[in-house]
């Protein structure tokens, strides 16, 4: 699981000037919960698009793997959670491919590639499969189901002439990704973006309680 913690000591000043107008703890505490669900919301909207961007996985794998914790009385604190595991580069393929093809295209990492000197084979668990004067040879054991799967031969050391599968992107490991967008927006962006919503959200609880102090 990914998490980023957002620093909000740049700002601090800023959130104690807003709270100093609270007529109570209560009030104060109720404005900060309504003002991070705010801006947390969007911010998971924002972090969402930012990664099929800069991942090219669909949108609908991450709205399903990263999700917000809204903050609530006994937790003031808005979390964005992300859980995955690595996602095979066949689901990135960019064309039609062939078994034993050596020049690959693919559009991963929010551009288009192509992957050389790799082969596709046989999907594991439908067939055996050997690499040999550059193409794929495949032996059908079990199975019917055929499916293009993308590997790369172990040049040298541990393993050397078998055969070891392409992965994609790994959506955790991605939101964490220093330099891009996605992480930049929530340290950065995030804790400008909550002083104005938090005094907005005080202004209207005030408001509702007529408007002064005791």
């Amino acid at each position: 699981m990914a998490e980023i913690f957002v620093d909000f000591t740049p700002v601090q000043r800023d959130i104690q000037r807003v709270l100093s107008k609270a007529a109570s703890e209560a009030q104060a505490q109720r404005a900060i919960m309504w003002g991070l669900n705010q801006v947390g919301a969007k911010a998971l909207t924002k972090a969402r698009r930012a990664l099929v961007a800069q991942t090219s996985v669909p949108y609908s794998r991450v709205m399903g793997h990263v999700v917000g914790k809204p903050a609530h009385p006994n937790h003031l604190a808005y979390r964005i959670e992300a859980r995955d595991t690595a996602i095979p580069l066949k689901q990135f393929l960019n064309g039609t491919v062939r078994a034993g093809q050596k020049s690959v295209p693919v559009l991963v990492w929010g551009e288009k590639r192509v992957i050389k000197g790799h082969a596709f084979m046989i999907g594991p668990g439908s067939g055996k499969a050997r690499y040999r004067r550059g193409k794929i040879q495949t032996k059908e054991t079990t199975g019917s189901g055929h499916e293009l799967f993308p590997v790369k031969r172990v040049a040298s050391g541990h393993g050397e002439g078998s055969l070891k599968a392409l992965w994609g992107p790994i959506v955790p490991k991605e939101l964490l990704r220093d330099s891009k967008p996605t992480k930049n927006y929530l340290e950065t962006v995030v804790p400008v973006e909550f002083v104005p919503v938090l005094e907005q959200k005080l202004d209207a609880i005030m408001a509702g309680a007529g408007g002064k102090k005791p």
